[in-house]
């Protein structure tokens, strides 16, 4: 479903696997991409999110603990930064495909003097959003 979809997406922006679930690594001044987290976590997994905030500088991180949320995630997301990529690519439809591209947007997307921008150290997902600009 679309929620789904976009939290896929900002997972792949911003998630990584930790010992016992999920972490979305943002900044405090984010509140609103907070608040999309929480609220999209709820509709999709009907789980709380803990809230943890470094008193030294602005980094926040969202936390869902869970082990099968964790496993699911290097599944269909891959581990690690640079080897994340949508598994699922051939099963979207592009509506579904879009809110997955609104979920990298609203984690690594900017607006830049030249256009728009979206931010990956992953090849493969790098090549995922420039494919799907094509499609």
């Amino acid at each position: 479903n679309k929620d789904f979809a976009e939290l896929y997406g900002i997972y792949l922006a911003e998630g990584s696997t930790c010992k016992n679930g999920v972490v979305f690594a943002i900044s405090q001044d984010e509140k609103k991409l907070t608040d999309r987290i929480i609220s999209l976590m709820e509709k999709v997994w009907n789980k709380r999110c803990a809230i943890e905030d470094d008193k030294n500088s602005k980094k926040r991180w969202v936390r869902i603990y869970s082990n099968i949320i964790k496993r699911f995630y290097e599944e269909i997301a891959g581990r690690g930064a640079r080897n994340k990529r949508i598994y699922i690519f051939d099963k979207l439809t592009k509506h579904t495909a879009s809110k997955i591209l609104k979920g990298i947007w609203t984690g690594d997307g900017s607006k830049e003097k030249g256009g728009y921008e979206i931010t990956t150290t992953s090849k493969y997902l790098h090549d995922a959003c420039y494919l799907s600009h094509f499609q």
